[in-house]
């Protein structure tokens, strides 16, 4: 059966807007994975860790019927491939290519390895402007009326910058 899932897309590292374009062309390889909706690319100022290059983020919206422990699987695939070095990489600093899982399905998940919807999406512009140029669509965990209240009161306060139109793959 396929659900819809939320994966958001960043990069600080090297080529910022071609690591996008490859992790995302890394989902979209695999037969079970279908593009159903992208956002714009979003230069936005690091949140958290250590002082770093901006990141460019996007979200893209999927139709799958990999489950989400499978989806992970594919997505540390992709993030193996583009350079990403977890064991050396310091905690929330620069990488050349992260994926995140928003929502997969209805699901509700926290496990020591994956938490879905994800944690800190409510928090992040970064994430909450790419998603609603995807649009917000029935059938996930994405509690609708929080994310639309999160990013009236976050609108502008981490300089969240358009700098590609929903079209760039």
């Amino acid at each position: 059966m396929r659900v819809p899932a939320y994966v958001g897309l960043g990069s600080n590292a090297g080529d910022r807007r071609a690591f996008l374009a490859f992790g995302l062309n890394a989902l979209l390889n695999s037969r079970r994975v279908d593009l159903l909706g992208l956002s714009g690319i979003y230069e936005t100022l690091p949140v958290g860790g250590p002082k770093q290059e901006s990141y460019l983020n996007a979200v893209a919206l999927l139709s799958t019927t990999l489950d989400t422990r499978e989806l992970l699987e594919l997505i540390a695939k992709a993030e193996d491939k583009a350079g990403r070095r977890r064991d050396a990489e310091e905690r929330w600093g620069p990488r050349p290519l992260d994926i995140d899982i928003l929502a997969h399905g209805d699901e509700v998940i926290s496990t020591p390895e994956l938490t879905v919807p994800h944690p800190r999406m409510y928090e992040r512009e970064f994430v909450l402007v790419p998603l609603f140029d995807v649009g917000l669509v029935a059938g996930t965990s994405i509690d609708f009326d929080r994310a639309e209240a999160a990013l009236r009161k976050l609108r502008g306060a981490q300089g969240v910058v358009l700098v590609e139109p929903p079209d760039w793959l």
